[in-house]
């Protein structure tokens, strides 16, 4: 992470919001584990070819590969974060 070592962190700045933007690929449920496993496999195969990550970073974005489990782990922490500000304010849909 360093080349955003010298950004200003939220806290710092007075916001303690987090606010992040990922990239994942998804699969219809019931997709059988040892072809979503053989995908990961194949997508972490990719982001291990240097031209990659290098791209990212070229174009101010930091990569992370996780496995199958920290991704879904991290669609049900968003899922639950936003759904509570979604209902401590009140929003709906029209």
């Amino acid at each position: 992470m360093r080349q955003w070592s010298r950004c200003c962190k939220r806290p710092e700045a007075g916001c303690a919001s987090q606010s992040t933007t990922g990239l994942g690929l998804l699969a219809p449920a019931g997709t059988p584990a040892s072809l979503v496993e053989q995908i990961a496999c194949d997508g972490r195969t990719v982001l291990d070819d240097e031209a990659v990550p290098a791209r990212f970073i070229a174009l101010g974005g930091l990569l992370h590969a996780s496995s199958t489990a920290e991704f879904t782990g991290l669609i049900a922490d968003d899922r639950k974060r936003c759904g509570e500000i979604i209902r401590s304010r009140g929003i709906t849909v029209d």
